[in-house]
């Protein structure tokens, strides 16, 4: 089986082993393989400690997919690791958008084997303010999900997608698994904001303090005369 080798995503929190920090790199871009006859993505994390840069291992991981349920190949481009609990979370691009957990527990025993992330639900991001547009028809784009951070107290977390910014007020930690074959609308507290597009809004994560964020293109920089600088803007939040 192959292993997808795009990095979609970066955080930084926790190590797995200890409370030193550690950055993160997620290549969990599409990856069908089939397993058993189940349906599986399969990705991977790259874990470096930060203070000698070294990698200390690259842990394997893949998120089952409700079979029969009409959903499409899931593909994720947003990832990030909880900076109190070391837990790890992942949402899917394409709606209805499935949130997966993979405890610092996990990764702490895996010891190169493959790890199953639970499902902790779905956000339908048509039903926000600001996606649907003036007939009502939900913008397409404002629901790929591309990005996503965890705020510093990890009381919130943030999605980026093409054109809008959604933060959520909920402490992903708090969430409940769901069992397999099962599916549930997460109703959570919100507010969305709109974003300049980008060619390609690849990346969002949070100021220091939590209260801001940053958010970035793919596209490598942009000409201004002959100055090459790149996409970056940042955002007041509450």
């Amino acid at each position: 089986m192959s292993i997808n080798g795009d990095l979609e995503d970066m955080s930084v929190g926790p190590c797995p082993s200890n409370n030193e920090q550690c950055l993160f790199l997620a290549y969990i871009g599409n990856n069908k393989v089939f397993l058993l006859g189940q349906a599986y993505n399969r990705l991977k994390v790259a874990i470096i400690q930060l203070k000698n840069l070294k990698l200390l291992e690259t842990v394997y991981l893949r998120y089952q997919r409700p079979l029969g349920s009409g959903y499409h190949v899931e593909d994720s481009e947003a990832f990030s690791v909880h900076p109190q609990s070391g837990n790890w979370y992942l949402v899917t691009k394409f709606p209805p958008n499935k949130i997966y957990k993979l405890t610092r527990e996990q990764v702490q025993k895996s010891a190169g084997k493959i790890q199953t992330m639970s499902y902790l639900g779905e956000l339908r991001l048509s039903s926000l303010d600001g996606i649907t547009n003036a007939e009502g028809k939900a913008k397409e784009n404002y629901q790929k999900v591309t990005s996503m951070d965890i705020s510093p107290n990890g009381k919130k977390f943030i999605l980026a997608t093409y054109g809008m910014g959604i933060e959520y007020y909920a402490n992903l930690d708090q969430l409940q698994t769901l069992q397999l074959g099962t599916s549930k609308i997460l109703d959570l507290k919100n507010q969305t904001m709109k974003l300049e597009v980008l060619p390609q809004t690849e990346a969002i994560t949070y100021t220091n303090c939590g209260l801001g964020f940053a958010y970035a293109s793919e596209k490598n920089k942009k000409r201004e005369g002959n100055k090459l600088t790149p996409f970056v803007h940042t955002m007041n939040c509450h």
